[in-house]
């Protein structure tokens, strides 16, 4: 049986792992315009080679046999099974990494904001904890600036597409933020204890 804390907990760290998600959307959004770029200089790197082509002549058409009708069966519900097994821990599995990533970021930088001075356990906890949530903001700022030094490239999405799908996920990802911090203390959670 779930005790009360651990169900707030989870209603929290699911906020948590959709501001993660998010974030991972916007910095794939912001990298999108820079692609074409790369992919021209790595083949300018390594041509591609062109393969001789193959004619391949269509058989008679038969009906499948039974073995491999019931084999195929098989095949696709297990990728059915599997997607559905990803599609749920997926969440979960980028805000634990999400976590991570801020968190000991923020170790290593309590030391140097506080210029090595000796902290209180609250304090140095108080110190990490407005640390992640700046690193937090930061990763939602930043995908929309690099977003926005694409206008001088030539760009198959237009530049104001992309600067408007680039500020509505940063608009969303504050949203999921704002939610999980409002939830954590209107559920009396702590913010350590979340993603």
């Amino acid at each position: 049986m779930m005790s009360r804390l651990y169900k707030r907990l989870i209603v929290v760290n699911i906020f948590g792992g959709l501001f993660y998600i998010f974030c991972l959307l916007q910095w794939l959004w912001a990298i999108l315009p820079y692609l074409p770029g790369f992919i021209s200089l790595a083949t300018k790197i390594q041509p591609v080679t062109e393969r001789p082509s193959v004619v391949m002549q269509a058989s008679s058409s038969q009906p499948p046999s039974l073995f491999m009708v019931v084999l195929a069966s098989i095949i696709v519900v297990g990728i059915l099974a599997m997607t559905a097994y990803v599609l749920v821990k997926l969440p979960a599995t980028i805000g634990k990494a999400g976590e991570k990533f801020t968190k000991s970021a923020s170790q290593h930088l309590v030391p140097v904001v506080s210029h090595h001075a000796t902290l209180t356990p609250r304090k140095r906890l108080r110190l990490a904890t407005r640390i992640v949530m700046m690193i937090k903001m930061a990763l939602c700022v930043l995908p929309v600036i690099v977003a926005s030094l694409s206008f001088s490239m030539a760009l198959t999405v237009p530049f104001n597409v992309t600067l408007i799908v680039a500020a509505f996920l940063a608009i969303v990802s504050f949203i999921l933020l704002a939610a999980q911090v409002s939830l954590a203390k209107i559920l009396h959670v702590a913010l350590k204890e979340s993603w």
